[in-house]
């Protein structure tokens, strides 16, 4: 695969996009992938392929957070292919690798040049934003509670839709749940605006609430881009994110759980069509 040309991560920069045209790099069965990065697709099929692109608005798998599903389709006066994009990971070369399938055996495949359309799952791109600014509100919450949680650490967290959680160093009991549910109500009913930033790593240490020892969403000119819920607090993220608090939703506290030291907090988010 050639590493001339890397892509340009549209969606830490426009995260509205959800339409995009952007030029084929490379198209690669995933047998044909190096080792490294077959190793990215463990559920692949084997009959999968990947494709670069030069740029793109499909969200990559990372920071806990799922990938952008869609489709990306080449339009001639003689034929049209749609290519359905599955997953998405970022390769160790800095090329995101769209992985998937054409929508029929027949179609034309794409080759390096070719202009495609690309057209991201809005709906999943929305839910997935919601879940993972939850996980922000419900850390900030965290924060707030040093009475019923001191001396807790954030770890990690993942932001599937299906087996969100956050974790933290240190123990959390399980009483806390309503006291966190009350004051993500707050922060969700006052529609704080959430913003994308761009700082240098001292900035970025000042201005967030936490900071990991090894940070991976670095951009250009030694730049880290962090999402600022505006009158709350801030966190270094590669995520997506709602436009303000309120379209987060209910955030509700499924279950507090503990190993090895550390307590998991299992959350899911809501709106009155959930319930319905």
């Amino acid at each position: 695969m050639s590493t001339q040309v890397l892509p340009q991560a549209l969606y830490q920069y426009e995260e509205k996009l959800r339409t995009h045209d952007t030029q084929i790099v490379s198209v690669t069965p995933l047998l044909q992938l190096s080792d490294e990065d077959r190793a990215l697709f463990e559920s692949a099929s084997p009959d999968d392929v990947a494709i670069a692109v030069t740029s793109t608005i499909f969200f990559a798998q990372g920071g806990g957070q799922p990938s952008d599903t869609g489709t990306m389709t080449y339009s001639s006066s003689s034929t049209t292919s749609i290519f359905n994009v599955t997953i998405v990971r970022k390769s160790p070369s800095g090329f995101h690798l769209h992985l998937g399938n054409f929508s029929s055996p027949d179609a034309v495949h794409f080759k390096p040049g070719d202009t495609v359309h690309q057209a991201i799952d809005g709906a999943k791109r929305d839910l997935h934003s919601r879940v993972h600014d939850a996980g922000h509100i419900l850390s900030l919450a965290v924060g707030r509670m040093t009475n019923f949680a001191p001396d807790v650490t954030e770890l990690k967290a993942s932001h599937h839709p299906d087996a969100a959680f956050v974790e933290f160093k240190g123990y959390i009991g399980g009483t806390i749940e309503y006291n966190l549910m009350d004051y993500c109500r707050e922060i969700v009913a006052a529609e704080l605006p959430v913003k994308v930033h761009w700082w240098e790593e001292k900035e970025l240490r000042k201005q967030c609430v936490f900071v990991p020892e090894v940070m991976d969403f670095g951009g250009e000119g030694g730049l880290f881009r962090a999402v600022d819920i505006e009158g709350a607090g801030a966190y270094p993220c590669g995520g997506t994110h709602v436009e303000n608090t309120g379209f987060v939703g209910t955030i509700i506290v499924r279950n507090i759980t503990h190993a090895k030291g550390a307590s998991k907090i299992w959350y899911g988010v809501y709106d009155w069509s959930d319930w319905k």
